[in-house]
């Protein structure tokens, strides 16, 4: 079991950080991967029970996708979770002419 960081006031974005990294991990671990993807956390943002995770997968796949993952934690307690999964554009594909993720495209 990985210990919980101590918790005061209302949901933390350290927290929901700590608990997306720690369910990844126990993911992971359980599944035969390619040993070159990445996952690479963007922002995390919580209100109330509510989190959510935008993050990038790359390295195992043709293109790399952009995942906003939706949690629902209550008292600690991990409840439901969404995703929503994107191909990341490339700045070809871009309309607005910005990465979908981070400050820069990717090659």
């Amino acid at each position: 079991m990985v210990p919980r960081p101590k918790r005061t006031g209302s949901f933390s974005c350290a927290f929901a950080e700590f608990e997306v990294r720690s369910k990844t991990a126990r993911i992971l671990a359980n599944h035969s991967l390619p040993p070159t993807l990445k996952y690479e956390p963007g922002r995390v943002v919580a209100e109330g029970d509510f989190v959510i995770v935008h993050g990038r997968y790359s390295g195992a796949l043709p293109t790399n996708w952009i995942v906003a993952d939706i949690l629902r934690i209550k008292d600690g307690v991990f409840l439901e979770h969404w995703d929503v999964i994107q191909d990341e554009a490339n700045k070809a594909e871009s309309k607005s002419g910005l990465p979908i993720f981070g400050e820069k495209f990717t090659k």
